[in-house]
């Protein structure tokens, strides 16, 4: 019986369990932070993107001198699009 109230009386005064739920729950609300803050940053790099995407398309074109339809001896102006 001795051994049994010694173990449990151990069992309760332990604290490392304790301490590797706490590592278990920082872990997890750094992780919660990292997915929101991803999160914004993706849709304006989405945005970004987008802009320079069509900047690169219209300045490609303004040098084929075709404004994109495959035609032209390099002369053509053409508009961003």
């Amino acid at each position: 019986m001795t051994a049994s109230v010694t173990f449990w009386r151990t069992f309760a005064r332990a604290r490392s369990g304790a301490t590797a739920i706490e590592y278990g729950f920082l872990a997890a609300l750094i992780a919660i932070a990292m997915l929101g803050a991803l999160t914004l940053v993706g849709d304006s790099l989405v945005t970004v993107f987008a802009g320079v995407s069509s900047e690169v398309t219209a300045a490609e074109a303004k040098t084929k001198g075709n404004c994109g339809d495959g035609e032209g001896d390099g002369s053509a102006v053409c508009d961003n699009k």
